[in-house]
């Protein structure tokens, strides 16, 4: 059962559904334990399962299962499909991918070093060749400098154009360890590893928790036409729900060249506090609004990539990653390299996000259509709901509510 679902997997190239095929997987070491597949069937397995059951710590069991099997199962793959062993076909793939001179770089040790920084380390790293193509899968949980796992990072190493490429599948962390600049500093180190490998580009999917303003900061570029559909959103989103008229909009929109420049479009206005009746100047982030919550109080969705042969993008990234590496230095220095946010503190946070997704899926009722000539006929529509528009004291007043949350 295990394997026939593993051999699904392999050979699915839509994405939901290897996800789908992922979490029946999974549920399926989870409800079977030691008895889901044959690694526990090696003494290897039989000790890993003993440690673990000493500790009580079924999660750890689980994940470990079904690591160790899907390991395995790669291995039988790769060797039935290439007839060659899984480092035999990484380094062939490496040749293909970064050229003779720079794939014998690409050892196991440089690529944990690459995805290593000061108190942040890959645990379950697994590099894995495809067995139908020059690309490798890179696949690691973050774990902490006491080993706990706080995020999860893939990348796909390829070619675009015929160079050398790296494609980030995924990049996670824990709610409670975002922030703190730990992003920018792994980011900082693979980068160092990417440029040694020869790779010319990094691709992106933005589309979970807050990546779709995250990385239009470090300056990742979606295509032209991408870009272009980004703008015709934004002056939807601007018209339904900003405190922007069409003339400010295009206005606005003038100065976008990238998503970088999308995600810092902020606007002034001059609003009235509703304690103290001072009139107030306030600045609103309505790029980062648009990124953030203009898909129905959820993040918008865009793909792109970024040039590390073009100046201006390297420097915005570089900038972003060296903002990372400097909180984390002044964390490690002051004791709280392993910190997590407060409980207090996160949920303020959640309580926040959840507060503007509100404000930003709010509808109203439009004017009812005309029944027309033969209303007596016909029964009269239902009201549709239109978006509902914010003004700049209804926004200053919901952002103080979120602040006070």
């Amino acid at each position: 059962m295990l394997r026939q679902l593993m051999e699904h997997m392999a050979s699915a190239r839509d994405l939901s559904e290897q996800l789908r095929l992922l979490q029946e997987i999974t549920a399926y070491v989870m409800q079977t334990g030691p008895r889901g597949g044959r690694f526990y069937y090696t003494p290897k397995g039989r000790k890993v399962y003993r440690e673990l059951k000493k500790r009580r710590d079924t999660q750890a069991i689980s994940s470990r299962a079904l690591a160790q099997e899907w390991d395995a199962f790669l291995e039988d793959d790769v060797r039935t499909r290439t007839g060659m062993t899984r480092g035999e076909a990484i380094a062939v793939n490496a040749k293909q991918l970064f050229g003779e001179e720079h794939a014998k770089k690409f050892t196991p040790d440089f690529v944990k070093s690459m995805f290593s920084t000061p108190g942040l380390n890959p645990k379950s790293l697994s590099v894995t060749p495809d067995a139908f193509s020059s690309q490798i899968h890179v696949h690691l949980d973050i774990s902490d400098s006491e080993g706990k796992v706080i995020g999860k990072q893939s990348r796909t190493f390829t070619t675009s154009s015929g160079a050398p490429k790296v494609y980030h599948a995924l990049f996670t962390l824990k709610e409670e360890y975002q922030g703190g600049g730990r992003a920018g500093a792994l980011f900082s180190k693979a980068l160092k590893g990417y440029q040694k490998l020869g790779i010319k580009k990094i691709g992106v999917s933005a589309a979970l928790s807050t990546g779709p303003y995250a990385w239009a900061r470090f300056g990742f570029k979606p295509n032209e036409y991408t870009l272009h559909e980004m703008k015709n959103d934004f002056t939807e989103f601007a018209l339904d729900r900003l405190p922007l008229n069409e003339k400010q909009t295009k206005s606005l929109l003038n100065r976008v060249k990238s998503s970088h420049d999308l995600s810092g479009l902020k606007i002034q206005r001059t609003v009235k506090d509703p304690d103290t009746g001072e009139k107030k100047k306030i600045t609103i982030p309505v790029g980062k609004q648009f990124l953030l919550n203009s898909n129905g109080g959820r993040p918008y969705p865009w793909s792109g990539e970024c040039d590390l042969t073009d100046p201006k993008q390297l420097k915005i990234f570089k900038a972003q990653c060296k903002k990372g590496e400097e909180q984390r230095k002044k964390a490690i220095a002051e004791g709280k390299a392993d910190a997590s946010i407060p409980k207090t503190v996160l949920g303020k946070r959640q309580t926040q996000a959840r507060m503007w997704q509100d404000v930003f899926a709010r509808t109203e009722s439009a004017p009812a259509p005309s029944a027309g000539a033969f209303s007596s006929f016909f029964t009269p529509p239902e009201p549709s709901r239109k978006p509902k528009k914010l003004s700049a004291q209804a926004w200053y007043e919901a952002d103080k509510a979120a602040k006070a949350a």
